[in-house]
């Protein structure tokens, strides 16, 4: 039996702080390869890099508070029971931050829409990231405390899988610090990365995987002997939804645009307008969608994905739009008889109008009047021409 020696408060803190350290740490590393889910700049990406930010400052904050407890209510010389006690609490504390966090973000969005399935995702991968981290770190700190208890001189060696949006993956976990992590992927692709110092590493590959065994193997930095058993994480790869067709983009007359096409029946379709704006719709039954937006769109692309009720993201469709000027005509005056009808006696006229975008330069709006085709007045989105000072227009 190994020699229950014990510690000081102040080891105790510092043991603390190395398991809180590694949270912080896991939940950075983590967060860029859940926001790789979403198209940058869209209302999903923005939701996600929101709930993140909540989820992640809460889950530190909480740890820091367990850490600063359980040192507040240390009296005397620590034993390495105590230790292993405390370090276990506080693990505990980040698994139920994580559990309270996800829930409150998630209970912020509509259940089964295309943003709450992004969050919800991006949090998965996340969160077990992070209770990797505190467990590994707080496990390591035990071994050293009970060095009888070792199995092996080397910190055993951990991964999570996160699927990327392009159909790579990223093992993210823990090993020897400072030590070089191998990872094979399904593929014979293979990745190395150095460990930082409290023994985290991620390690990416952007070719889409199929399923299949990922091994994850570490070596000193500096002889390459083997440090800790090396470890096979199975794989099993998803199918992202077929990518959608985009059949038609159509400018309307308030200058916004319909989108229609075909995906996967009953899909989550989103439509990201030139803007940047966003719409969603569930495909019907025979595949088809279509979407209008009635804000005024500039020239651009228009990308539309799908997911499937799993999650899946597709890859992204686009096709250019060309925004082309609308002319509408509003109003002509006099207007003898019912107002807006453009009935009218009159024979001199004033014509007004409205444009669902403003001109390119060189361009004109034109009116045909009683001396031909005539160049009209252009406010940005108004227009205008005075016929009053011209020919009579005839009846008719």
């Amino acid at each position: 039996m190994p020699t229950n020696t014990a510690i000081s408060q102040t080891a105790l803190a510092n043991d603390l702080s190395a398991v809180v350290a590694s949270v912080i740490s896991a939940a950075t590393a983590s967060v860029q390869s859940a926001m790789q889910q979403t198209i940058p700049g869209s209302s999903d990406a923005n939701a996600l890099a929101a709930g993140l930010q909540v989820v992640t400052s809460y889950v530190e904050s909480r740890a820091q508070a367990a850490a600063q407890q359980i040192v507040g209510n240390a009296y005397g010389p620590i034993s390495e029971d105590a230790l292993t006690q405390d370090l276990n609490s506080l693990v505990a504390a980040v698994i139920n931050a994580c559990s309270i966090g996800l829930q409150n973000v998630a209970s912020q969005y509509a259940t089964g829409s295309s943003t709450a399935q992004a969050v919800v995702h991006g949090l998965q991968i996340v969160i077990p990231n992070i209770i990797t981290a505190a467990s590994a770190t707080a496990q390591g700190i035990i071994n050293n405390a009970h060095p009888s208890d070792q199995t092996t001189p080397s910190e055993a060696i951990t991964g999570a899988i996160a699927v990327n949006f392009d159909g790579g993956i990223t093992v993210a976990g823990n090993a020897q610090a400072f030590s070089k992590v191998h990872v094979t992927f399904p593929d014979g692709s293979t990745g190395i990365v150095t460990t930082d110092g409290q023994g985290h590493y991620s390690v990416t590959t952007h070719a889409p995987q199929t399923s299949g065994e990922i091994q994850v193997a570490a070596t000193d930095s500096s002889s390459g002997q083997p440090e800790g058993a090396p470890i096979d994480i199975v794989y099993t790869g998803s199918t992202p939804p077929q990518t959608p067709i985009i059949s038609n983009v159509t400018g309307n007359i308030d200058g916004g645009i319909t989108v229609t096409g075909t995906a996967a029946a009953s899909n989550t379709v989103q439509v990201i307008y030139p803007d940047g704006s966003t719409a969603t719709i569930t495909a019907e039954a025979n595949g088809h969608y279509s979407l209008t937006t009635h804000t005024p769109q500039p020239t651009g692309i228009v990308d539309v994905i799908s997911t499937d009720s799993a999650g899946h993201i597709s890859q992204p469709a686009d096709l250019s739009y060309t925004a082309i000027p609308i002319i509408v005509f509003t109003d002509i005056s006099p207007d003898t008889n019912s107002q807006s009808d453009f009935v009218t006696s009159a024979n001199h006229l004033i014509f007004e109008g409205k444009l669902s975008i403003p001109l390119a330069p060189g361009e004109q709006v034109q009116v045909g009047g009683s001396g031909g085709w005539l160049t009209a007045q252009v406010n940005g989105t108004t227009w205008s021409y005075d016929d009053t000072a011209n020919t009579a227009i005839p009846d008719g």
